[in-house]
């Protein structure tokens, strides 16, 4: 009961967290390192989002704090009717083969915080003036992507797409932001990121 009512506040919170670590149970079967590292930072961004009252500031910290991590999960070279050849010359090249990075689950995390904690309305006027280039720009590598029928292709246009949602909405976010330790916690994440390479 108690731990019911400490987690009516953070519906949002709670629910992105259960719905992520079933996600991770992919990487048990993977790399159970891989996995626990995932859970774990997960975990932080939990704690954070409820330490600093803010999920758009959390998700920030979780991408800044993952940044010299290189955890990625190696998707099947054959989805639907997508293919990947990463072979040149007959010869094995990793860069080609289609990866999720612990990076884009920061990403979707930032987009999905923001969303929920600005709103629709909010989300509209900031993506309004850059919706005419960002229609045709996604709707090209998107095409290009289904004509060339390549995975790898898509994954990396899809990321291209989410990094640059994400900085709009960074920009937004620093120009309207009210928290006064913000720059105290990007310095303290980055001196341990620094470290942590």
């Amino acid at each position: 009961m108690y731990i019911y009512k400490k987690t009516t506040g953070y519906k949002f919170q709670l629910a992105i967290f259960v719905l992520l670590t079933i996600a991770t149970f992919l990487f048990i079967r993977e790399n159970l390192l891989k996995a626990a590292l995932m859970e774990t930072f997960l975990l932080v961004w939990f704690i954070l989002s409820i330490k600093t009252k803010s999920v758009v500031l959390s998700s920030l910290l979780y991408i800044l704090i993952t940044l010299p991590l290189n955890l990625t999960y190696q998707l099947p070279l054959h989805v639907l009717f997508f293919n990947t050849d990463p072979y040149v010359s007959g010869i094995y090249t990793n860069y080609l083969v289609p990866t999720i990075s612990i990076l884009d689950l920061g990403l979707v995390l930032l987009i999905t915080s923001y969303i929920y904690e600005y709103g629709w309305k909010h989300i509209q006027v900031v993506l309004h003036k850059y919706l005419f280039y960002l229609i045709p720009f996604a709707s090209f590598l998107l095409l290009q992507s289904v004509f060339r029928l390549d995975l790898n292709s898509l994954v990396n246009s899809g990321r291209f797409i989410l990094g640059i949602i994400s900085l709009l909405f960074l920009i937004d976010y620093f120009k309207t932001q009210k928290h006064l330790n913000l720059y105290k916690y990007v310095l303290w994440i980055f001196i341990a990121s620094v470290l942590l390479q």
